[in-house]
């Protein structure tokens, strides 16, 4: 599974950033959930006028999803792979905006990334980062490939 990277974190927390303010969300904050805190310490969001960027202490797993399922109102999911990151997301209150990377894994051919309408719900927006912007994707892996649904929900990998 493809771990959370900077060249996708920093233009996706902006693209959510950017997203929310549009829709009337003035007072944004941001929470990081995740262990790497040198990654974490390293994001440059200089640029971002967040009310608030909390980047807690270390916390028990069910800690942090309590916290973001109960107290947060969107989520990005950086490592799109990662059950704990989607289990978050889906139990968040129907109205959360919920962001995640369109590749799942390092070469984007991997069962979850061509069955990625299979897990992500099409509410969800998924994300694309090229030229250091992100960019909302419209289609699913299998679209984007010139696939049809039929030859993805056939395809399997060992």
């Amino acid at each position: 599974m493809l771990e959370s990277k900077k060249d996708f974190v920093e233009p996706a927390i902006e693209y959510a950033f950017n997203y929310l303010q549009e829709k009337g969300h003035n007072n944004i904050s941001l929470f990081f959930i995740g262990t790497d805190l040198p990654f974490i310490n390293d994001l440059d969001l200089r640029n971002l006028s967040f009310s608030m960027i909390y980047n807690p202490a270390i916390l028990a797993r069910g800690d942090d999803m309590c916290l973001a399922i109960n107290y947060c109102d969107s989520m990005i999911m950086t490592a799109s792979g990662s059950t704990y990151g989607w289990w978050i997301s889906y139990l968040m209150p129907a109205n959360s905006t919920i962001f995640y990377n369109s590749q799942i894994t390092d070469h984007a051919s991997f069962t979850k990334d061509v069955h990625d309408y299979d897990i992500f719900l099409d509410e969800w927006i998924k994300l694309t980062v090229y030229n250091e912007t992100a960019h909302r994707e419209k289609w699913w892996w299998y679209q984007r490939h010139n696939w049809s649904r039929e030859k993805a929900d056939g395809t399997y990998f060992i």
